[in-house]
C-alpha cells in the first residue's frame, strides 16, 4: 500500500531523511557526542516532522537509543537504497604542493573517498578534516574545500586534498577503475 503524501510533507520528510543520515555520520565518526546527536535529532524531528519533543526511543546507528521515532515516517518517504554496481577500492598517494603537509593517502571507491590520511602538518586539523570528510564524494570535498587557503600562502592542506582528489578520480576514470 503506497501512502500518497502531500508534496510540502514529502519535501519535509525529504529534508528529515537527510538530515539525519549527515546526523548518523558525525556521530559514527566521532564528530559530534551522543548527547549532540539526540538534541540535534529532536530537533529535527520537531521542526520537519511536528512530532513533540521526547518522543518514541528508537535505535541510533552506534547501537544506543534516541529520543523520538523515525519509524513514525510513513514508508512510502523511505527512498530504495541505491542499487550499486561492485567497484573497487584503491588506494592514492598525492604529494602536496606549497603546504606544510607533504603527502596525502586515501581511498577511492567510484567517487567517494576515505581512509583519509596526511603526512606533516597540523596534526589535529587534519585528523578533524579527514574524519569529517570521510565519505563524501569528490564533489563534496572540492565544494567544501577547493579554493582554502593558510596564511599568505595560495593554498592549504584541505585545498590540496581537494585537488588530490579530483586528480585520482579522474585518472581512475581514464583508466577505468572506478568509471
Amino acid at each position: 500500500m503506497d501512502i500518497d503524501l502531500g508534496t510540502d510533507e514529502k519535501k519535509r520528510v525529504d529534508l528529515f531523511n537527510r538530515q539525519k543520515e549527515l546526523l548518523d555520520t558525525f556521530l559514527a565518526h566521532g564528530a559530534i557526542s551522543r548527547e549532540q546527536y539526540d538534541k540535534s535529532l529532536n530537533g529535527l524531528k520537531t521542526k520537519l516532522l511536528g512530532e513533540p519533543d521526547g518522543g518514541q526511543t528508537s535505535e541510533s546507528p552506534d547501537g544506543g537509543q534516541t529520543s523520538g521515532a523515525t519509524a513514525d515516517i510513513p514508508a512510502a518517504a523511505e527512498p530504495p537504497a541505491p542499487e550499486r554496481e561492485e567497484m573497487k577500492i584503491m588506494r592514492y598517494e598525492y604529494r602536496t604542493r606549497g603546504v606544510c603537509s607533504q603527502l596525502i593517502s586515501f581511498d577511492l571507491e567510484g567517487n567517494v573517498v576515505s581512509n583519509i590520511s596526511f603526512l606533516g602538518g597540523c596534526n589535529g586539523n587534519l585528523k578533524a578534516i579527514s574524519k569529517l570528510v570521510d565519505g563524501w564524494t569528490v564533489e563534496k570535498i572540492e565544494s567544501f574545500l577547493k579554493g582554502n587557503t593558510c596564511g599568505y600562502k595560495n593554498t592549504s592542506c584541505a585545498d590540496q586534498l581537494a585537488i588530490g582528489v579530483r586528480e585520482a578520480y579522474e585518472k581512475s576514470k581514464a583508466v577505468g577503475e572506478n568509471a
